[in-house]
């Protein structure tokens, strides 16, 4: 009973075997397809070759594979650039590009205290006189000190480069303009002149400001906070006493 299994199994690679080399004789027989662009038939001795080599004329372009691929006889003159289509939708149309929104200064630097620099702006703020840095002022005991430097540092210590927030139309493109701004709900104006910094502009909205700062001797208006004096006499403490 188990022969008969068996027997079918080889019986059928047999078969197998004997349709596989049929085949290979069959291809190997087969004439090479005419190749139509030459006209020509060739004659060749030994075993068919796989292509045809076609002789190939010069013409102005690269050939990639001249064995393989014909070169279609284009005249170079007769090629013409067409312009490109349009886009498919208005989706793909290039967005425009966005406009620059200077209402908000980020990482601000304080050039002089009242005077802001940021985002290829130059912003003075409006309503104060600003005290340069190069500045010096003289206190009630007649000392001069450098008080334009010192309020810049305050107004610095002031910013400590958080974003500051101008008023700044939306179709302004110019590089330097004065105007009111504010650090989160700080009046950066107010703040500049009631702590002494600078000086209000007459009729301004600082001017009482400006007065009880003066009234309070803050900034400008009061001493001079320069460090104390250097002893004269430095002791020796490695002296035994």
């Amino acid at each position: 009973m188990r022969k008969a299994p068996l027997a079918l199994a080889a019986g059928g690679l047999v078969l197998l075997a004997a349709g596989l080399l049929a085949g290979r004789t069959a291809w190997q027989q087969q004439p090479v397809a005419d190749a139509g662009l030459a006209g020509t038939k060739t004659e060749t001795s030994g075993p068919t070759p796989a292509y045809v080599a076609l002789p190939v004329e010069p013409v102005n372009a690269r050939p990639v594979a001249p064995d393989v691929v014909a070169i279609p006889e284009v005249e170079p003159e007769a090629l013409v650039r067409v312009a490109p289509r349009g886009p498919l939708s208005p989706f793909a149309r290039p967005l425009p590009p966005p406009k620059p929104d200077h209402s908000r200064i980020h990482r601000p630097l304080a050039e002089a205290a009242g005077r802001i620099l940021g985002q290829g702006l130059m912003v003075e703020i409006a309503g104060l006189e600003i005290v340069e840095p190069g500045e010096f002022c003289t206190d009630p005991d007649g000392i001069e000190w450098p008080c334009g430097m010192r309020a810049r540092t305050a107004f610095r210590g002031l910013l400590r480069g958080r974003a500051v927030s101008c008023d700044i139309p939306p179709e302004f493109d110019g590089s330097e303009i004065k105007t009111g701004c504010t650090l989160g709900k700080l009046d950066l104006g107010q703040w500049i002149v009631a702590n002494g910094w600078a000086r209000a502009v007459a009729g301004g909205p600082y001017e009482e400001h400006a007065q009880v700062a003066r009234d309070a001797e803050k900034g400008i208006f009061g001493p001079s906070p320069m460090p104390l004096p250097l002893l004269t006499e430095i002791p020796n403490f490695m002296e035994e006493r």
